[in-house]
């Protein structure tokens, strides 16, 4: 379980550059630069709630499967969150 979560992490960490590098430093419309923006802070702030606590569980040997938990915390908010805009900007 250890294995999967430390997967996941790395996974999240990686997701996390590729939505904060095309959300704060990628082109962008002007009309929708401040959605872009913020976009790429809740991006962030959702992986020091998830990921980051995730990988400090795993560090400490503590408990794996609440390691795992956070870190597939940070996908299914994602998918909310773009949900979200989705029926917001509709």
């Amino acid at each position: 379980m250890r294995r999967a979560a430390l997967f996941v992490c790395i996974a999240d960490l990686l997701i996390a550059i590729a939505g904060v590098h095309a959300t704060l430093f990628g082109v962008s419309e002007p009309a929708t630069s401040a959605m872009d923006e913020g976009a790429g802070v809740a991006i962030l702030v959702l992986l020091a709630l998830t990921a980051l606590p995730s990988a400090i569980l795993l560090w400490r040997r503590a408990s794996a499967k609440w390691a795992l938990g956070l870190a597939l915390a940070f996908p299914g908010s994602i998918l909310v969150l773009i949900a979200l805009a989705a029926i917001l900007v509709a």
